[in-house]
């Protein structure tokens, strides 16, 4: 079991209320440095929001929620210790890029006075909520005859609160003008006309979409990747239960309505365009083809609102593709294949790294301890279990191997084969939904992984 000295710090930017009238104190923002009783930190998936919850006690941060009118919320969090020929010392966490887990603004804030405890509330969300939130007050058409990240750069530069964010190309390739090859927004002008109620997230989602990209918030930056750098098999995290995972859950919905969206892309070579498909609502399969999957919104006390939001779309890229219906086809049998072997869990840990999976050579695998801020949504990750059964059973034994050790547990034969063979084409490589951190005075730190299996395509439909 590592040892591990787990610590946050917490920076408050806030801007004092005035009370409507000009005041050199009170316009002033102030920088507050606050040590909290509990800070949980939620990665959740690209389209969404990330989230903060923050607990802190009234004793030493007085504060009442009448005095300030906005506060900007950084996180800092890592394990500090520091080698010395005594041996670990702790020593005080020090903010840094490095260690930064989360940058945004608090949504709303509250005292709560009990009989256990007089604690100070304060939840917030990321950079991302200024562009979900906002509509769009420029009515003007936006150009596409620039490349897309200086229309997203000109996207975010439009709010003032967001002028700081810059835009991070992780495509590895320079980036397309959209003109040239999603001629379809208005190919007589090269402008897209903004639809009325259209939020800044969903111009710029839109935008990436077309050239079959992802664009999120990292921090304080603006990512645009592609989604085969996010979704993809590579640099896997290792949990062992047993080992450095708490608790593990594992459910699959037998026989009910599945709570994800499959799009699917291409891009078309001939026609120097992207061909999109999205399954189940564009599906010509009359078994598949239903409305757009939906899941419950809830509010902060756990409260159903409306309307539903669209599911999480499970994004797959195909190569030269030309036709619409055969890229449907392609995503109808993702979706099939998906809605059979849909697994999804949790898992919890204690530990602040976790063993990386390295190449080092087509048949040797290195292993590196990688810090906890370097999982998140899309980060695929590897759960063994360390029983005496798992050992028998895992994916470095065989069919055969795993037919014999069901056969010497008693099972018939015929169950045997059947057990052997499902085991055997089991993907044993999840990736992750959403992670949380948390950090708590009396507890320590904790991290919670929500994840999916992968599905992998038939190289027939590559």
């Amino acid at each position: 079991m590592s040892i591990y000295y787990p610590q946050a710090s917490v920076k408050l930017n806030v801007r004092w209320e005035n009370f409507g009238q000009k005041n050199e104190v009170l316009d002033k923002e102030s920088i507050v440095d606050i040590h909290c009783k509990n800070v949980i930190v939620e990665m959740n998936d690209y389209s969404e929001a990330d989230t903060v919850k923050l607990s802190i006690d009234h004793s030493s941060f007085p504060f009442d929620p009448r005095c300030i009118r906005a506060c900007g919320i950084t996180v800092f969090m890592e394990n500090v210790k520091k080698e010395s020929k005594e041996g670990t010392d702790r020593q005080k966490i020090i903010p840094s890029e490095q260690n930064t887990v989360f940058i945004g603004f608090a949504d709303e804030s509250s005292i709560k006075f009990d009989t256990d405890s007089n604690t100070v509330s304060i939840e917030g969300r990321d950079y991302t909520s200024l562009f979900i939130d906002q509509k769009r007050p420029d009515r003007s058409p936006i150009s596409l005859s620039k490349p897309i990240d200086l229309i997203i750069q000109d996207l975010i530069n439009e709010q003032e609160a967001t002028k700081r964010i810059k835009i991070v190309n992780r495509t590895g390739e320079d980036l397309p003008t959209l003109s040239k090859i999603a001629p379809d927004f208005n190919e007589s002008t090269n402008v897209k006309n903004p639809k009325r109620k259209e939020t800044y997230w969903d111009i710029m989602q839109e935008i990436l979409n077309r050239v079959a990209l992802l664009g999120f918030i990292e921090l304080d930056k603006f990512v645009i990747t592609k989604p085969q750098n996010i979704y993809e098999k590579k640099d896997i995290k290792q949990f062992v239960w047993g080992k450095n995972v708490k608790d593990i859950e594992f459910k699959r919905k037998l026989g009910r309505s599945k709570d994800f969206n499959v799009k699917v892309i291409s891009f078309n070579q001939i026609e120097k365009r992207v061909e999109v498909a999205l399954i189940p609502e564009e599906a010509i399969d009359a078994n598949i083809k239903a409305p757009r999957v939906t899941v419950p919104q809830f509010d902060k006390d756990g409260k159903k609102v409306e309307p539903p939001k669209d599911a999480d779309f499970v994004t797959f890229n195909v190569k030269d593709i030309t036709s619409k219906e055969q890229l449907i086809k392609i995503g109808e049998s993702i979706y099939s294949e998906m809605s059979r072997q849909q697994i999804e869990g949790s898992l919890t840990t204690f530990e602040m790294e976790v063993p990386e999976e390295r190449f080092k050579s087509s048949d040797e695998i290195n292993y590196v301890p990688v810090k906890f801020n370097a999982i998140r949504n899309g980060t695929a990750i590897r759960i063994f279990f360390s029983t005496q059964e798992a050992i028998h059973l895992n994916q470095k034994s065989n069919r055969s191997e795993k037919k014999a050790f069901l056969l010497k547990r008693g099972y018939p034969e015929n169950v045997a084969n059947a057990f052997a063979e499902s085991l055997d084409r089991i993907n044993t490589a999840f990736y992750t939904r959403s992670v949380s951190f948390e950090l708590d005075q009396d507890n320590g730190f904790s991290m919670k992984i929500d994840f999916i299996n992968f599905i992998d395509l038939d190289s027939s439909l590559q």
